[in-house]
């Protein structure tokens, strides 16, 4: 629902409407749930401000996702990184 609806929604939208969704998948106890959310967060990147991209999505990536547990959480949130750092 989240990338079909990223066509749609302007930067302001998807930074105020949607990214506390994922932000909340990132924080989930299921690590299935955390992967999907960087898998998104992946996705979003491009289509955000690249201000939100540098204040929020980077450090967010950095503290709460890149400290988890799980392999594959850590894979696929230094693919987000890499994409969000490609933005600078």
């Amino acid at each position: 629902m989240v990338l079909s609806l990223s066509d749609v929604f302007p930067p302001a939208d998807l930074q105020n409407e949607l990214m506390p969704y994922v932000f909340t998948l990132a924080t989930d106890p299921i690590p299935n749930l955390r992967i999907t959310a960087a898998k998104i967060l992946n996705f979003l990147i491009p289509k955000l401000d690249i201000s939100y991209v540098q204040q929020t999505i980077i450090p967010f990536i950095t503290v709460k996702l890149l400290t988890d547990n799980d392999r594959d959480v850590l894979f696929f949130s230094n693919v987000a990184l890499q994409t969000a750092k490609k933005k600078q």
